[in-house]
């Protein structure tokens, strides 16, 4: 089963992002996946599963990510890879 959402940008909005309808809900998903991830409310094969992509892609998107964020908690980008490297059996 699939529940549809719809949801209304302006126009202005992904203009200012320099994004396409399909750019923007491509990263919004993959952002609402990442947050969910990290904040383990999906596990690693959920999250990628909203995102649309298989688990590797996902991991390596997830890498790429964490590259431009800056960490505001306990765990650093390294221990989060160990991790999450231990959990896949890399």
């Amino acid at each position: 089963m699939v529940t549809e959402i719809n949801l209304k940008i302006n126009n202005s909005i992904l203009f200012t992002l320099n994004k396409t309808k399909d750019g923007f809900i491509r990263d919004m998903l993959f952002n609402t996946a990442s947050t969910l991830y990290r904040n383990k409310k999906l596990s690693l094969s959920k999250a990628a599963e909203l995102a649309g992509y298989e688990i590797k892609l996902f991991v390596r998107k997830l890498k790429e990510e964490s590259k431009l964020r800056l960490i505001n908690d306990e765990e650093t980008d390294e221990d989060f890879f160990d991790n999450l490297q231990e959990a896949l059996h890399f």
